[in-house]
C-alpha cells in the first residue's frame, strides 16, 4: 500500500474495496427468495487495483512537482519522459525522439498537449547550410 499523509488522497485499499463494493451483483426471484451476491471477477478487481495505483501515483506526483517549485502544475506523470528532458534554452525535436525512444507519431501529439497548456514553446530556427529545427523550450 501506498503511503498516504494524513488528510491527502486516499488509501489504496479504501478505494478498492469501496469499488468492489459498488461492483457487486445482486440476484434473486421476485418472489422474495434468496439473493446471492457474486464475487467480481479478478480482470474487474486488476482493473480497479491498477485505476486505484494510477490515481495515487498522479496524485504523488503532482505533490512533487508542487514541492520542486511547480505549484499549480496538474500533468499526469505521463508527460514526464517527455519534460525532464526539455531544458532552457531548448531541446530539439530529433533529440526528444531519441531520449524518449518514441516515435514521431507519439511523440508529437504529446507536445501538442503541454504547447496548448502552456508548460512549453515550440519554436523553429534556421541555420547556414541546414534547414530548419524544432526546438521546445519550456515557458
Amino acid at each position: 500500500m501506498v503511503p498516504v499523509e494524513r488528510g491527502r488522497g486516499i488509501r489504496l485499499s479504501v478505494l478498492a474495496s469501496s469499488i468492489t463494493g459498488m461492483t457487486k451483483q445482486a440476484f434473486g426471484d421476485d418472489m422474495g427468495g434468496p439473493r446471492h451476491e457474486l464475487e467480481p471477477a479478478l480482470s474487474t478487481l486488476l482493473a480497479q487495483a491498477l485505476i486505484a495505483y494510477r490515481i495515487e501515483l498522479d496524485n504523488e506526483f503532482e505533490r512533487l512537482l508542487a514541492q520542486s517549485g511547480f505549484p499549480g502544475f496538474k500533468l499526469p506523470v505521463v508527460f514526464w519522459p517527455l519534460l525532464r528532458h526539455v531544458d532552457h534554452p531548448g531541446t530539439t525535436v530529433a533529440e526528444l525522439l531519441e531520449w524518449t525512444g518514441w516515435t514521431e507519431k507519439d511523440l508529437f501529439p504529446m507536445i501538442g498537449g503541454v504547447e496548448r497548456w502552456g508548460y512549453v514553446d515550440q519554436y523553429q530556427s534556421t541555420h547556414k547550410g541546414s534547414g530548419p529545427t524544432s526546438y521546445i523550450a519550456p515557458t
